[in-house]
């Protein structure tokens, strides 16, 4: 009742539940679902736009969130004043060096030599190790020995279906 009496009432007797579309009035069915939907704003199941209505008064949940959240935009303003405040000490401090960074250490880059290679497959992403003797990983040679080893057992077939093709036709 107090989401009817505090927005819907007003919506529904003034007919914008109910527009007509296609000079026809529409059913407020999707204005009543919306109406009636859980607002999921706090875990009490009770509550009705912050007011629980069994209690009879707000809702405690919707306060206790009302205050968390003005504690922490407190919070925050406090902090970026602060954050204000140590800026502005700095910059009245006067001392050069306190506002700079320190300079950089110098980087000792090592260069070593590479000891893995990629395997020469393009969708493989393994590395080899330098003294491995093939240009490809083993689950990929493996797989280029097979192809190669169906290749030949399919032209062997072939070769057998031209030569029964050069007989002439079936006799039957």
């Amino acid at each position: 009742m107090p989401r009817w009496n505090g927005y819907w009432a007003s919506q529904f007797y003034a007919g914008a539940l109910t527009p007509e579309v296609n000079r026809k009035k529409r059913k407020p069915f999707g204005p009543l679902v919306e109406m009636l939907r859980d607002t999921a704003e706090c875990s009490n199941l009770w509550c009705e736009d912050r007011h629980d209505f069994v209690v009879g008064a707000g809702c405690q949940n919707c306060e206790m969130r009302k205050e968390d959240k003005k504690a922490d935009r407190d919070r925050e303003r406090r902090e970026a004043q602060q954050d204000a405040d140590r800026q502005a000490r700095r910059g009245a401090s006067g001392d050069a060096a306190a506002g700079q960074l320190p300079a950089q250490r110098d980087s000792n880059v090592l260069h070593t030599p590479r000891i893995h290679r990629e395997c020469a497959e393009d969708s493989c992403a393994l590395r080899l190790p330098e003294d491995w003797d093939d240009e490809l990983c083993k689950k990929c040679r493996t797989r280029v020995n097979r192809a190669a080893q169906m290749h030949r057992e399919r032209q062997e077939v072939d070769g057998r279906q031209d030569a029964f093709a050069s007989v002439g036709p079936a006799p039957f």
